[in-house]
């Protein structure tokens, strides 16, 4: 099965900002860097009712892993104006954004005023000129008047048909709900659904002013509640902090997936192999999002396990059961782009697949490429690394670059720049003298 949500996640959390207010990139980037988060900020491209915008602290969210979406150019109320007048608002703010901030991908749009995400006949006409310039949009909340979204009953996106993800619900923060965006959380996670908070002032006593202390105990009750169990082997992810564009892109893109099993033969020294064809009807260019598999087999738990797509060796969770032992489920990413994907069985001890001592983020990264290496087990548990090779799935080398003596050393995380890298997946060598450690890279 297809998890709903990435990395086996039962719910997903995504913190978006409006406005251009200024304690959202001084203030609130910092404390959800130091947490791990990466957030989605709405931008009005030419003049906001908070601030002008800051397009060099825009770039540092965006080249640290945050979305930069849309929020128009003035933050208009679209209703008022005719088609023309809409359209230059929409068009604008999009070419604005692609000039600033090449991406190829598509970018995301959040409603000024919620004007474009009710179900009134003008509103329909909005979304209508949107469409071509904005792959999905976010709403306002109730207290706007024009879109009807409790958190509370309504924590997560229900509504059918084409517009489905032009009419993404919100959750309007203020000072004093820390308590109530807790409760959220868990229904949020109850429900399997998606979360999306919208903050505007941090710290700054600007409108739906949130105090830079409720911002952070916010942050930290979402980096609680992101695993089971966080001190486990393999932390199996509960809640997903993510990007409003990389809910968006998973959801959508799993809805278009299909797995299909194609057959089983008989490998020598290997055992059975069991062939499955996965493929999704979305264009690479906007959606390749690696779709999260969950697999269960009647005593996989005693079984030797390798999975295995063009690119090589797949890494294997296996899933504890409510005892904390190993249950008979194993759960991978694969990418919907690379074909068929293979399971080899045989019987003997089960193989837990090597995992490196290391983890990348942020994941997915932006063009041009700076990711950091982060240790699990604190700068001390890495061996020296001398050599970083970049591989396309290919196995064709794309860059490489030496490491200093004492790099893995001197700071908690390490920081590789690979510079402008076409969107794809990568493959990510880092080489010890008596070791070689990977990881896939996601550039989007």
């Amino acid at each position: 099965v297809i998890c709903k949500w990435y990395g086996g996640a039962r719910a997903a959390v995504s913190v978006t900002f409006d406005d251009n207010c200024v304690g959202q990139f001084s203030v609130a980037r910092p404390i959800m860097s130091t947490r791990n988060l990466q957030g989605t900020f709405f931008v009005n491209t030419q003049q906001s009712p908070c601030n002008p915008i800051d397009w060099a602290a825009v770039r540092a969210a965006r080249l640290a892993g945050n979305e930069i979406g849309g929020h128009s150019e003035t933050h208009p109320n679209l209703r008022q104006l005719d088609s023309t007048a809409i359209l230059a608002q929409l068009r604008g703010c999009a070419d604005t954004l692609r000039r600033r901030l090449p991406d190829d991908r598509g970018f995301t749009f959040a409603w000024p005023f919620g004007e474009g995400g009710g179900s009134a006949v003008p509103d329909q006409r909005i979304r209508r000129l949107a469409a071509p310039y904005f792959l999905a949009a976010r709403n306002a909340s109730s207290a706007n008047g024009y879109d009807d979204y409790d958190a509370q009953r309504q924590p997560f996106y229900q509504r059918p048909g084409a517009n489905y993800y032009m009419q993404v619900g919100s959750y309007l923060m203020n000072a004093g709900m820390n308590a109530a965006f807790g409760r959220t959380l868990g229904a949020t996670i109850a429900a399997g659904g998606w979360c999306t908070p919208l903050y505007h002032a941090i710290e700054t006593g600007g409108y739906n002013n949130v105090p830079a202390a409720e911002f952070a105990a916010q942050m930290d009750t979402i980096a609680r509640l992101k695993y089971y169990d966080s001190t486990a082997w393999q932390p199996q992810l509960r809640l997903w902090p993510t990007t409003f564009g990389q809910a968006m892109r998973y959801h959508r893109q799993r809805a278009c997936t299909k797995i299909r099993f194609i057959g089983t033969t008989l490998v020598q020294d290997t055992g059975d192999r069991y062939r499955f064809a996965i493929s999704d009807t979305l264009p690479d260019s906007t959606y390749r999002m690696p779709m999260t598999v969950k697999i269960a087999w009647v005593g996989l738990r005693k079984l030797f396990v390798v999975i295995r797509q063009s690119y090589g060796e797949i890494e294997v969770k296996y899933l504890m059961d409510s005892t904390g032992s190993f249950s008979d489920t194993i759960q991978f990413d694969v990418d919907t782009q690379l074909g068929d994907f293979y399971i080899d069985l045989r019987a003997g001890t089960k193989r837990v697949a090597s995992v490196a001592p290391f983890v990348l983020w942020p994941q997915p990264a932006h063009s041009p490429v700076v990711v950091r290496l982060r240790a699990k087990g604190g700068a001390s548990s890495l061996p020296r690394y001398q050599k970083a090779t970049l591989y396309d799935l290919a196995g064709h080398i794309v860059a490489a670059q030496d490491l200093p003596n004492g790099w893995q050393q001197d700071q908690a995380s390490r920081k590789l720049a690979w510079g402008a890298l076409p969107a794809g997946v990568y493959i990510m060598a880092l080489q010890a003298p008596n070791a070689v450690h990977t990881a896939r890279l996601v550039v989007q």
